[in-house]
């Protein structure tokens, strides 16, 4: 079994940033995280997100496309630009993934649809993080950025 599909928490300080207008979903996803070993910051907006973000420097950000403010998907793109390794689940329980790429905007690193149950979430992040292990794995100590070695 991985390190990342048990139920143990890891210690190596991964840190993630929730960002969801849902007070609900924002604390389920915050527990199920720091359960898994993660620090981690939330945002209730799209604007908020991106300032977390910042101080933040999170390796996963989990955004819902329909914020206030700042809308999911133009976070994800600001987030991208920012730091193109940082991994991105993005949720809605409105919008199919197809139609996102349609429109024209970069797809998350995975999608999620609501209503989800909190073990589609986990499954999600671990296959993430084992999907980051793989690219770790296969790249020079001296290519990576200074966060990662």
């Amino acid at each position: 079994m991985d390190r990342y599909s048990t139920d143990q928490p890891r210690k190596d300080g991964f840190k993630l940033l929730v960002v969801d207008d849902d007070a609900i979903i924002r604390e389920r996803l915050k527990e199920l995280a720091e359960s898994l070993g993660f620090i981690v910051k939330i945002a209730k907006d799209g604007a908020d997100g991106w300032q977390v973000f910042q101080r933040l420097k999170p390796n996963l950000a989990i955004i819902d496309i329909y914020l206030p403010c700042i809308n999911g998907l133009q976070l994800m793109r600001m987030v991208k630009e920012a730091d193109p390794q940082c991994l991105v689940l993005l949720i809605t329980g409105f919008l199919k993934y197809e139609q996102v790429v349609q429109h024209g905007y970069l797809p998350g690193d995975a999608f999620l649809r609501k209503p989800f149950t909190l073990e589609d979430v986990k499954g999600e992040i671990c296959k993430l993080m084992d999907s980051r292990e793989s690219i770790l794995a296969d790249t020079p100590k001296n290519e990576l950025a200074p966060w990662l070695r």
